[in-house]
């Protein structure tokens, strides 16, 4: 027998076209003391989403108490929802669905279930548009990956474990954040090359929201998708480069890889270029993004150069940095791993964390919770340079520049089969 003596609450994510509709919710406590959360859902494909919450009561001044709800926290929620709850993730068939969730497993006092009073708890379920999903989206990677299994979560604090507090995220999943920028216009530049200074700027109108990875690429991401970790020594150079060791490897940034080895080469063969698998046709099978597509049924690919420096920009115009400060110096103060702070240039195989680059995430984030895009390693993206298709636009500035060569505008070209110690990439991927 179940008992309703839970606070209800429901709510819909506006989006451009078909509006998915949470209904009739309702929230029961059973005798065994597990939680049902049904609902009818409308007009599907919807991302679902939930927050459990409790009240209290907050002294306004002497004579009013207002009531305030607040979450009980996602560790409390995800880690203890029967297998199978559709909440988190896109559900489709419009109709009746139930998630049942375990509050004796999340809430134990004195190893006694815990049973709600009325009017204490509520269930806050929010259907997001496909089109207009929520800001986080997590894949996983790992050995056992199925694809089209990717979660979704409504922000920063409902991601599991926290976004930097786990190994996680920079070994066996990819976290994603979405960058809403259709439509944006803003104004780029002006351009800023490692030889010359051009004071163009541009204008530009970017055409639809992506999703871009919260960290660059890292070696143990590396190693999950290719069976291996990135190449130690530099086939275009023949340099032994790689500023990491076993201890520190896996939450660093994936160097030495050029753009073929990303996107367009043949695994073990000699067409390390391949212009059919160049961008915007999909990649060569066996590449990174190819084995990372397959994996993960997702359609990853490497930035467009407007939408690296849109993002990098918080969808402000030119004269910030990624955390939301004016800069107006060229001093050691942004946010990243630059030659001023700790990065350096050299060939020792075996350095720490004290040196080289820094594991993804140990520098402040953008205001959109991007890490890294100021320094740590220069990203590749999928534009042509000087309009030659075997030259690509890398961005962001490396562990081994000055600062003024980690501003977010700073741009350089390299040749697609490069391999070098300051280059990395990061994936992004349509909603």
């Amino acid at each position: 027998m179940k008992t309703k003596i839970l606070c209800l609450a429901s709510t819909v994510a506006a989006a451009a076209y078909a509006v998915p509709v949470v209904q009739n919710l309702t929230f029961e406590q059973r005798t065994d003391k597990k939680v049902d959360i049904t609902y009818t859902l409308t007009e599907t494909p919807a991302i679902v989403t939930l927050d459990i919450q409790t009240n209290f009561v907050a002294t306004v001044d002497a004579t009013t108490l207002v009531t305030n709800w607040v979450t009980i926290g996602l560790s409390n929620i995800y880690y203890n929802l029967t297998d199978g709850s559709e909440a988190y993730r896109k559900v489709d068939g419009s109709g009746v669905h139930t998630i049942c969730w375990k509050p004796l497993e999340a809430w134990m006092d004195d190893s006694v279930p815990k049973k709600f009073n009325a009017g204490k708890m509520r269930a806050v379920v929010t259907a997001w548009s496909t089109n207009a999903p929520p800001d986080y989206m997590v894949v996983d990677i790992s050995d056992g990956a199925r694809p089209n299994t990717q979660r979704y979560f409504q922000s920063a604090d409902f991601v599991p474990e926290g976004v930097t507090n786990s190994a996680t995220y920079r070994t066996t999943a990819l976290l994603m954040r979405r960058i809403c920028a259709k439509g944006a216009t803003v104004t780029l530049g002006p351009l800023y090359s490692t030889n010359t200074f051009n004071a163009i700027t541009r204008t530009v109108t970017l055409s639809n929201d992506f999703y871009m990875a919260v960290f660059e690429t890292t070696q143990g991401q590396w190693r999950q998708i290719m069976g291996e970790y990135p190449p130690a020594r530099s086939e275009s150079t023949g340099n032994t480069y790689s500023y990491t060791n076993e201890v520190y490897r896996d939450m660093r940034p994936a160097q030495n890889i050029s753009y073929t080895d990303i996107r367009t080469r043949i695994r073990g063969g000699v067409d390390y270029y391949g212009e059919d698998k160049d961008w915007p046709n999909d990649p060569e099978e066996e590449s990174f993004l190819g084995r990372l597509r397959n994996k993960t049924g997702i359609a990853f690919d490497l930035p467009r150069e407007n939408e690296w420096e849109y993002a990098c920009l918080c969808g402000r115009s030119n004269g910030y940095w990624n955390n939301g400060a004016v800069h107006n110096n060229l001093d050691g103060s942004m946010p990243g791993r630059h030659m001023d702070n700790g990065g350096a240039d050299g060939t020792d195989y075996s350095c720490g964390p004290e040196s080289g680059t820094a594991i993804c995430g140990s520098y402040e984030p953008s205001s959109w919770g991007i890490y890294d895009m100021h320094g740590n390693l220069r990203e590749w993206c999928v534009d042509a340079f000087k309009d030659s298709i075997k030259t690509k636009v890398v961005r962001g500035g490396a562990y081994s520049d000055a600062p003024y060569l980690c501003r977010q505008h700073v741009r350089k070209g390299e040749y697609v089969t490069l391999q070098y110690f300051n280059l990395g990439c990061r994936v992004v991927c349509p909603l």
